[in-house]
């Protein structure tokens, strides 16, 4: 089980992505979001997941160790065949920096939780076109 410390502050966060520059929208947890099933739908998927390779188990690293996680991330879902968009995490709290993510479309979500593992996060969210927004914890 989560600490529930960390857990209420991912539930907190707000996940923003960036369909096309100087647009965004934002996904809650919990929520059902009409861009997002607007986009699966252009898309012809059904399937996503939010996904960082950020700041493994929550544990902080520097702009650059991030920075090359995230290119190796990117690399790794072209090289599985899935489209993606640039997404940022960014707590309510403000205490910690706003982290650099992928909206993975078309992903199960078998494949998105190996990926967030391969990557050690602590969580990621899954969704599906039409439902509410799940954050999923990798050790679950």
């Amino acid at each position: 089980m989560p600490n529930p410390v960390l857990k209420q502050a991912y539930e907190r966060t707000t996940y923003w992505v960036f369909p096309a520059p100087h647009q965004r929208f934002a996904l809650r947890c919990g929520d059902v979001s009409v861009a997002l099933d607007l986009l699966l739908t252009a898309a012809r998927c059904q399937h996503w997941a939010f996904i960082s390779a950020c700041n493994p188990q929550s544990a902080q690293l520097t702009e650059a160790e991030n920075s090359a996680r995230m290119a190796h991330l990117a690399t790794v879902v072209e090289q599985g065949g899935w489209a993606c968009l640039p997404a940022l995490g960014e707590g309510a709290a403000g205490d910690w920096p706003p982290e650099e993510s992928l909206l993975v479309l078309g992903i199960q979500a078998a494949e998105a939780l190996a990926l967030a593992k391969q990557f050690d996060q602590a969580a990621l969210l899954l969704g599906t076109l039409g439902e509410p927004v799940k954050l999923v914890w990798t050790d679950a």
